[in-house]
């Protein structure tokens, strides 16, 4: 009996659990700066075993929201959550994917119960990430290739003006999705 509650338990906690992350940072030049907010209430669940991709465009927050999961960055308000500990192991599980490369990098990887690769586009890196994905890890990547993500597992989500949103990636073959996701936007501009 208290076998199947660990397991209910676990299945409940997320690895990963951001809740109304906000996150401003300074832009511009002395004389002339402004505070810009780059993460406007963003909630992120991950369980563990799952693949989560935050796509978006150059400059839209993926890799600063990667940072605010990894305690690398502070959020300004909301929380962070790593399986239910209240602050996160600053950096533990976190890498750029050119820095993949390395063998430190992935031996610490490998033992991170939660894995976040920023600029995960490549196909090595993609390769690397079903794998600690299969060895029980939540793992987060960002980039910009929604279709890639799809295609390896990867439940995908788009940040775009400080929001999270899911991509309907999954209920069509890619060239549709990727038809359909161009259309949707032509039609907000």
């Amino acid at each position: 009996m208290a076998a199947a509650r660990r397991v209910s338990r676990a299945a409940v906690v997320p690895a990963l659990l951001m809740e109304d992350v906000h996150k401003a940072i300074a832009a511009g030049v002395p004389g002339c700066a402004a505070r810009v907010r780059v993460l406007s209430g963003v909630s992120l669940r991950v369980a563990t075993g799952e693949i989560v991709a935050v796509v978006g465009a150059p400059g839209t927050g993926k890799s600063l929201l990667l940072r605010c999961a990894a305690g690398l960055a502070r959020c300004d308000e909301g929380r962070v959550r790593w399986n239910s500990s209240v602050a996160p192991h600053a950096g533990r599980g976190y890498a750029r994917a050119a820095d993949l490369a390395g063998p430190g990098v992935r031996a610490r990887l490998e033992r991170a119960p939660l894995v976040l690769i920023d600029d995960a586009d490549s196909g090595a890196a993609l390769s690397m990430v079903a794998g600690w994905r299969d060895a029980g890890a939540a793992v987060v990547v960002t980039g910009r290739d929604a279709a890639r993500f799809a295609a390896a597992g990867a439940r995908v989500l788009e940040l775009c003006g400080g929001r999270l949103s899911a991509l309907p990636m999954q209920a069509a073959p890619a060239s549709r999705r990727l038809a359909r996701v161009a259309e949707e936007r032509s039609a907000l501009r």
